[in-house]
């Protein structure tokens, strides 16, 4: 599957489970702009999703919602997932955004803190895992700075080296993104916590 199927995945499931709600434009009301808080509000959840795979990488234990996969691998997929529906939501071509990104890491533009192997061996391979982890937490701060700096590009670019750093991860453990954030995606449609008679009961997730 390619990112740009994945990215409509993504933000329809997510669309159709009404997380963006609110965001709607509103005909010619030029002062109401719903990205303004959106956005960046979508890209602080990625900080979340990449928080709580360093805790998985940290224990080595499997997710609790995907108890067969190891939960760092489904904390990236959920790193993606939270990008897909980002890049859906404003259209972007994430095929391009990806693909712009790729040559800097095979030319080590972004130094050897993700390269740098560990003195003994960690869930994430050759990877040096807390700075990987970093490095995600610094794309992501990258995405936010270029959004409200109205940089587009950049932004893009962010979100493509987001996607790039949690699919090197995993290849280099053997584990395949996409298929677990596929799979992590349908869990997210049906899944109980999700749904909006819940979220609307008091102590639901809103966002």
């Amino acid at each position: 599957m390619k990112y740009n199927e994945f990215r409509d995945l993504c933000h329809s499931t997510s669309h159709a489970c009404g997380w963006w709600r609110g965001a709607e434009r509103y005909g010619s009301d030029a002062d109401y702009d719903p990205d303004r808080l959106n956005i960046p509000t979508k890209i602080a959840l990625v900080h979340t999703e990449v928080r709580e795979a360093h805790d998985f990488y940290l224990s080595g234990e499997n997710d609790d919602h995907l108890p067969h996969r190891p939960g760092a691998a489904v904390e990236l997929g959920d790193v993606v997932i939270r990008v897909g529906d980002t890049a859906g939501y404003l259209q972007i071509d994430l095929d391009a955004a990806v693909e712009a990104v790729r040559g800097e890491f095979r030319a080590g533009r972004h130094g050897d803190i993700m390269w740098r192997s560990n003195s003994s061996p960690s869930q994430f391979g050759g990877y040096s895992g807390s700075g990987s982890i970093l490095q995600l937490h610094n794309f992501a701060a990258d995405a936010t700075e270029a959004f409200r700096s109205g940089k587009t590009d950049e932004f893009n670019r962010s979100l493509g080296r987001i996607v790039v750093l949690s699919e090197l991860i995993c290849e280099r453990n053997g584990w395949d993104l996409l298929a677990i954030s596929r799979e992590k995606v349908a869990y997210n449609a049906i899944r109980e916590d999700h749904k909006r008679q819940v979220r609307e009961a008091e102590g639901g997730k809103i966002i």
